[in-house]
């Protein structure tokens, strides 16, 4: 009795009684599952039923136009956001776009590639480093340096007189400069800092620089600065030009925090 049913609901199933019926030899060229559609062009993801506006994620071999209107990247998966995209395209790269699923993307100069070692990363276009906290601080930036007009009766020597933001949420500064017998000794001005290069709070310290002068010849003196809370960068006792007691040359470099 048990063998004549089984035997019954088999016959009754539609698959395999033609190669007609059944998955045999089907192609499927679309597939549509909720907000999802994956067809011959690539995977695309919508943020609801898809429409015009709302792609959010592609996996295209070309870029193209879905049949809603919406501008999609290919080489690889992408994101889509109000303004801008990121794509992860080869030969393994983050790049930034800048447009709308609308009018379409353009690539900006900001890229993230990994490479082979010794080189893992390497980081495209400006990178802007946010002002870190104890809890949370600045792990990386990369920072132009900023160069700064000698004082009177100082002449830059190589790169002169620059600064920059440093990885450790502090300014560095770089002075190297001739010094003629016309330049005044004591407290010398460099440069007031502004901005996200102004410190937090006042700081004094000692760099180490070399006075070449004649007595004592190329001597190395700890000079001493400071930055004030307004972010004037100040070298302190600095002994002028010209004998016996003037300097001909400095060379030094400090970093002052930012906090």
């Amino acid at each position: 009795m048990l063998r004549r049913m089984f035997l019954k609901g088999a016959a009754g199933m539609p698959f395999g009684t033609s190669r007609a019926q059944g998955f045999n030899n089907q192609a499927v060229s679309i597939f549509e599952a909720g907000n999802t559609i994956i067809s011959k062009l690539g995977y695309f993801e919508y943020s609801g039923t898809p429409t015009a506006g709302n792609l959010i994620y592609s996996n295209a071999p070309s870029s193209g136009t879905d049949r809603f209107g919406n501008h999609y990247l290919g080489g690889g998966w992408a994101q889509y956001f109000a303004g801008q995209a990121i794509a992860l395209q080869n030969p393994g790269a983050f790049q930034q776009y800048i447009g709308s699923l609308a009018g379409g993307w353009i690539p900006t100069a900001s890229q993230i590639a990994f490479q082979a070692s010794p080189r893992l990363i390497d980081l495209s276009g400006t990178i802007v480093a946010t002002t870190g906290t104890a809890a949370n601080p600045t792990i990386i930036t990369t920072d132009n340096p900023v160069t700064v007009a000698p004082p009177a009766n100082w002449t830059a020597i190589g790169a002169g007189i620059r600064y920059w933001m440093n990885i450790d949420n502090s300014v560095r500064f770089q002075i190297s400069a001739q010094i003629a017998a016309g330049a005044v000794a004591g407290t010398i001005n460099i440069v007031t800092l502004t901005g996200s290069y102004a410190p937090s709070k006042a700081f004094r310290g000692c760099a180490p620089g070399v006075f070449a002068n004649g007595a004592p010849n190329n001597a190395t003196f700890n000079s001493r600065f400071e930055c004030t809370a307004a972010g004037d960068v100040h070298i302190l006792g600095f002994p002028g030009g010209a004998a016996p007691g003037g300097v001909t040359e400095i060379d030094g470099q400090w970093d002052i925090p930012l906090n």
